[in-house]
């Protein structure tokens, strides 16, 4: 994602300030990566087990703190600096900080450590990394067209202007909160 941005947004987005305000989110946000692995991993073990009851919290703290991260780092509020689309960026690295964290805590209070040994550092067993592996490429791929389709929108939108890019990642911001089980 970090080589890929760059290419991207100059062959793709249409007005070059939009562009690199593209790259610069995808620069930063690349690394919030890993931490929605966690917090995919730490719900997919609570659903398998049956104990879903924590991920109504952990989506409320993850939407309260993205849109509050969101308001301090993209408007500089409380002494931090404003950085516009890079703030936002910083708002989700957060975010998926804070709800992967909320997880393992509740994780580890409600299983313990030992019980199933979820924070036990053994050796690695290779088959089960590529029965994993195998598992979730179909799930890696529904998700990759998933979010290819909303690129792709979001490509369209963008050529009708700036206020209406605004106003579609607005609605979709909504669409996810409040759509998305």
């Amino acid at each position: 994602l970090k080589v890929i941005s760059p290419l991207m947004a100059r062959w793709l987005v249409e007005t070059p300030g939009t562009g690199q305000a593209v790259d610069s989110y995808l620069q930063i946000d690349a690394y919030s990566i890993p931490l929605a692995g966690v917090t995919f991993a730490c719900a997919a073990l609570l659903i398998s087990l049956g104990k879903t009851r924590a991920l109504v919290p952990m989506t409320a703290i993850l939407v309260v703190v993205d849109i509050a991260l969101n308001y301090i780092f993209i408007f500089g509020k409380l002494g931090f600096p404003a950085l516009g689309m890079r703030g936002a960026a910083v708002g989700s690295i957060g975010a998926e900080f804070a709800a992967g964290a909320f997880l393992i805590w509740y994780i580890r209070r409600t299983f313990g450590d030992s019980r199933y040994g979820f924070f036990c550092i053994g050796k690695l067993d290779h088959r089960v990394s590529e029965l994993f592996g195998r598992l979730a490429a179909p799930i890696a791929g529904l998700r990759f067209v998933q979010d290819l389709r909303w690129f792709v929108f979001f490509l369209i939108i963008e050529r009708l202007g700036a206020s209406v890019l605004a106003i579609a990642n607005i609605v979709y911001t909504c669409y996810l909160v409040f759509c998305i089980p």
